[in-house]
């Protein structure tokens, strides 16, 4: 696995159910398998209304989300960002390492 940054959108520390619920966005920065950088954005209601610019402008390559509406989806797979949806709800550190192994269980991939 080479470098990527993957974004998980949070509520409650664990995956928000959708990305208008979330209360940060963890960025990880993943290089050779293994975490070397994290970054936590502070959702407010600005910013999740430029989600996909905020994303896109943060260098994200994959975004983990549980739901995601269709105009989301779009404009982020528009801008080249790969989304992970239908992830289940837990801690986004234990989806980051579940990420990273292989074994994270997803329904829609793009």
């Amino acid at each position: 696995m080479g470098n990527r940054k993957i974004a998980i959108p949070e509520k409650n520390h664990k995956l928000a159910n959708h990305f208008a619920q979330c209360q940060q966005i963890s960025i990880y920065k993943i290089d050779g398998g293994k975490i070397t950088g994290k970054k936590e954005i502070q959702a407010t209601q600005e910013s999740m209304q430029q989600f996909p610019a905020l994303i896109y402008n943060n260098g994200v390559d994959v975004v983990l989300a549980a739901g995601i509406e269709d105009n989301t989806f779009n404009a982020l797979t528009g801008l080249g960002i790969t989304v992970l949806a239908g992830t289940t709800k837990a801690p986004a550190d234990k989806l980051i390492n579940d990420y990273i192994k292989g074994k994270l269980k997803t329904k829609f991939n793009t």
